[in-house]
């Protein structure tokens, strides 16, 4: 299924399948119904939509329609992120017993609308075979144009109340921020406690063995130990992390700049030069040398070559700018390294005078010796056959064969015998007549 934009959102482990209890007594030609249920944290709080209360409604619907509910489907995630195990799990089971699909509103399934669109034309849109049934959209078929109107109309506005919400969220936090309180991640060495000041907000403690950490990583710097080497030195050790990870080196880099200890050296780009005509030349002279983007990125930047945006180089920078100005042509590819090959130059450097032509592969990247020697095989393949048509020739023309005729030297020709004067004109010749063939003839 396709990715579609995420968010952060810390969730719970939660069973996708869930048990429910169905008594009722359907007829075997029932048709078959798959529910889905999903709720967040924020969603639940707010509006007391929880797992249960859905469940229990889906199963009443069922219930009412002599449905026969084969299996329930459950979410702890936000609506904008389509990566639920749940949904994939209800889908994969939709498409194996050909059920129909339940849920108690559009905004379960989905708070994006382009998610939901692209679930209606994947699976129950014009010309699917799957249904979906939700109980805020009684009577709408997205197999019709008007009921797709009404499920974009209803996700738009799904999208919109999540994005309000987000909104204001991001106010509060703005305006708690400005008054001093803590919002969000704390630095390593503190944590919420359960406790509550006069305002409501949580009070911030310090985590003794997390203090004891940043001792540790202080003592090691005043022995002049690197970071990765301190990493080493506080993973053997079992040292917590913030996140419950593993410590490297960045981690202790940043634990040591927060705390005054060492300083991150600013950019100095006085004397670099943003020549994009230069930067293009160099970047196609390099990759045409094997180089990686990276590797490309580096000796740029020792050549005080500046990006065209920002301060430093980067591997997608750099293949924008392959990409943009070069061209994937097969048949000059050919022509050129078979000209080149005859000069008598080698694979490695056919290939990079390919790349400095600004001629890639049929799939990027940089020539390598085996795809220049497939051009190779290619243009002699193509010179074979130039041979043979021009030994065979195409077929004469009419036109062909006039001129021909008009070129050619005429053909001499009997003079006819004239009559002699006061004798008749010759009679003409009886008719040969057919032969019989001999009855004795074998």
């Amino acid at each position: 299924m396709r990715k579609s934009h995420t968010i952060t959102h810390r969730r719970r482990q939660v069973d996708p399948s869930i048990r429910f209890r169905y008594d009722t007594v359907v007829p075997e030609s029932a048709p078959k119904a798959i529910g889905y249920i999903r709720v967040s944290t924020e969603e639940q709080k707010r509006d007391g939509i929880s797992l249960d209360a859905q469940k229990e409604r889906i199963i009443a619907y069922c219930a009412f329609f002599k449905y026969d509910l084969v299996a329930i489907y459950q979410d702890d995630s936000t609506g904008f992120d389509m990566n639920r195990p749940g949904l994939h799990g209800a889908f994969d089971h939709m498409k194996r017993t050909g059920s129909m699909f339940v849920a108690i509103a559009l905004d379960r399934l989905s708070r994006n609308i382009i998610d939901v669109e692209y679930i209606v034309d994947s699976y129950f849109g014009l010309g699917c075979d799957y249904q979906i049934h939700l109980m805020d959209c009684a009577g709408i078929d997205p197999k019709t144009r008007d009921g797709r109107m009404m499920l974009r109309f209803k996700a738009l506005m799904a999208q919109h109340q999540v994005e309000t919400i987000r909104d204001r969220t991001q106010q509060g936090v703005r305006y708690a921020m400005k008054h001093g309180a803590s919002v969000g991640r704390l630095p390593y060495g503190k944590a919420y406690s359960r406790q509550l000041d006069a305002e409501g907000r949580r009070v911030v403690v310090d985590v003794p063995e997390q203090l004891a950490t940043i001792a540790r990583i202080k003592e090691l710097h005043a022995q002049n130990a690197t970071a990765p080497q301190i990493a080493k030195i506080l993973q053997s050790e079992n040292r917590p992390t913030a996140a419950n990870g593993k410590w490297d080196g960045t981690g202790v880099r940043k634990l040591l700049q927060r705390h005054g200890l060492i300083q991150v050296k600013a950019l100095d780009r006085a004397g670099y030069v943003r020549d994009p005509q230069k930067t293009l030349d160099r970047i196609k002279e390099l990759r045409s040398g094997g180089m990686s983007l990276r590797e490309i990125g580096r000796s740029l930047s020792d050549e005080k070559i500046a990006p065209p945006r920002g301060k430093r180089w980067y591997a997608g920078t750099i293949s924008d700018i392959i990409s943009k100005n070069t061209v994937s042509d097969k048949i000059k590819a050919i022509r050129l390294a078979a000209k080149l090959r005859d000069s008598g130059m080698s694979l490695r450097k056919i290939g990079e005078q390919l790349m400095i032509n600004s001629i890639t592969p049929p799939k990027g990247g940089y020539w390598h010796a085996e795809q220049v020697n497939k051009l190779l095989k290619e243009a002699q393949i193509a010179d074979m056959a130039d041979t043979l048509m021009d030994v065979l020739g195409p077929a004469p023309t009419a036109s062909a064969i006039d001129e021909r005729k008009e070129a050619s030297p005429a053909l001499t020709e009997l003079p006819a015998q004239e009559p002699q004067s006061g004798s008749a004109p010759p009679a003409p010749s009886p008719p040969t007549p057919p032969r019989r063939r001999s009855r004795r003839a074998a």
